[in-house]
C-alpha cells in the first residue's frame, strides 16, 4: 500500500514528532518550512482475488473439449471445416470461429475442431501417440508429443499454447490465464504419472481395431463395484440409459471399442455436463491408472453392459483385442 507523508500538524504526526519538537519548530507559530506532500499513488487493496489453484480435473475437460466448457460454451462455434478458404465460425479473437497464430494468420479449422484433443490425440502424445501416422494417422495432429520426458518445460509449454506457433493454435485468444494454468497443470501431471498416464490403462497396437489394446492386470469384479459407485447413477445399471456420440454408442459399446477416449473422460469428466472426475479423490496416479482399467475391464462384459437397442454404432465383436481376455 502506498504510504503518504505524515504531516507533522496532524495528530498522528504531533506524537510522533514531541522528540524533536524544539528543534524543529513544527506546530508552532513560525513552523520550520516543509516540502510539499508527494502526489498520492494509487493505493494497492488488501480485498483482491487470490490466484486460482490449479484445477488438474478442469485442465483435463479443457484439454478435450475447451469450448465446450463454461463459459466457453455459447461464445464459440467453430469454422466449418468442410469451408477451409472461407472462415465462417462464430466467437473467438477473429470472431470467425478460428484462432491466430504469431503473424497473425488464422489457423483454419481442418477436422480439428480446435480441440487440443484432436492436435495432439487422445493419449497426449501427438505423432508418436494413436492419432500419428503409424497408428490412426489424423491428418491434423500435430508433431509436439506433450508427455515426453524432456519435453517443453512449464514456462515454455504455457507460453506455446498461449501465443501458438508450429501449428499450434494462440489458445490465449480464447482461454483465461486461470484456465490456461489449469490446462498446463493436468499435462504436467499425466506427464510426471501424478495422474493416471495413458500407458497404465491401454497399449499402442497398430494391428487391433482402433489401435490400441487394455493392459493386464484388470480385475473386473473390482471394476464393476467401481461402476456401482461412480457410474450407474447416470448411466444406468447396464450403461444403456444415456447414448453417446449422437446415438452411436451405449457406454459399454463405446468402452469397448474406444477405451483410449473413455480413460480420459473417467478421469476428468465430460466437458460441459455434469460429469466430473469419476476416480476418488486421494488416489495417486498408479492407483488412479488401475481403477480406470479395472472400470473398463468390467465394461468389456456384453451381456452386463450391452449397446442396447437405442445405439446404432459398432460394437466389439468376439475374441476383440480392444479388450482381450476381458471380453465377454
Amino acid at each position: 500500500m502506498t504510504r503518504r507523508a505524515l504531516s507533522p500538524c496532524s495528530p498522528t504526526g504531533l506524537l510522533l514528532g514531541l522528540a524533536t519538537l524544539a528543534l524543529t519548530g513544527a506546530c508552532t507559530g513560525n513552523p520550520t518550512p516543509q516540502p510539499p506532500p508527494p502526489t498520492p499513488g494509487p493505493v494497492a487493496t488488501t480485498d483482491a482475488p487470490a490466484a486460482v489453484a490449479p484445477d488438474t480435473e478442469r485442465g483435463g475437460r479443457l484439454f478435450d473439449k475447451w469450448w465446450a466448457e463454461r463459459p466457453y460454451k455459447t461464445g464459440f462455434t467453430p469454422d466449418d471445416p468442410t469451408t477451409a478458404d472461407t472462415p465462417d465460425g462464430s466467437g473467438g479473437p477473429n470472431d470467425d470461429g478460428t484462432l491466430g497464430q504469431p503473424g497473425d494468420r488464422p489457423v483454419l479449422n481442418t477436422g480439428h475442431d480446435y480441440r487440443l484433443e484432436n492436435l495432439f490425440g487422445w493419449d497426449l502424445r501427438g505423432q508418436n501417440g494413436i492419432y500419428g501416422p503409424s497408428y490412426q494417422n489424423k491428418p491434423y495432429v500435430l508433431s509436439f508429443d506433450l508427455l515426453d520426458p524432456q519435453g517443453l518445460d512449464p514456462e515454455a509449454l504455457k507460453a506455446k499454447l498461449t501465443q501458438g506457433g508450429d501449428g499450434v493454435p494462440a489458445f490465449g485468444g480464447v482461454l483465461s490465464p486461470d484456465d490456461m494454468n489449469h490446462l498446463v497443470a493436468f499435462i504436467l501431471a499425466v506427464r510426471g504419472r501424478e495422474l493416471a498416464h495413458p500407458d497404465m490403462v491401454f497399449t499402442l497396437d497398430a494391428s487391433a481395431p482402433s489401435n490400441y489394446r487394455l493392459n493386464d492386470g484388470a480385475d473386473p469384479a473390482v471394476g464393476a463395484a467401481h461402476y456401482d459407485d461412480a457410474c450407474a447413477g447416470c448411466h444406468g445399471d447396464d450403461g444403456t440409459k444415456i447414448t453417446l456420440e449422437g446415438g452411436a454408442h451405449s457406454l459399454g459399446s463405446h468402452s469397448r471399442t474406444q477405451g483410449y477416449e473413455a480413460w480420459l473422460k473417467i478421469l476428468n469428466g465430460h466437458p460441459g455436463t455434469g460429469m466430473k472426475r469419476q476416480v476418488p479423490e486421494g488416489l495417486d496416479g498408479a492407483a488412479q491408472g488401475k481403477w480406470i482399467l479395472d472400470v473398463l475391464a468390467a465394461l468389456c462384459d456384453r451381456s452386463t453392459f450391452p449397446k442396447g437397442e437405442k445405439a446404432t454404432g459398432e460394437d466389439a465383436p468376439d475374441d476383440d483385442p480392444r479388450c482381450g481376455a476381458y471380453l465377454k
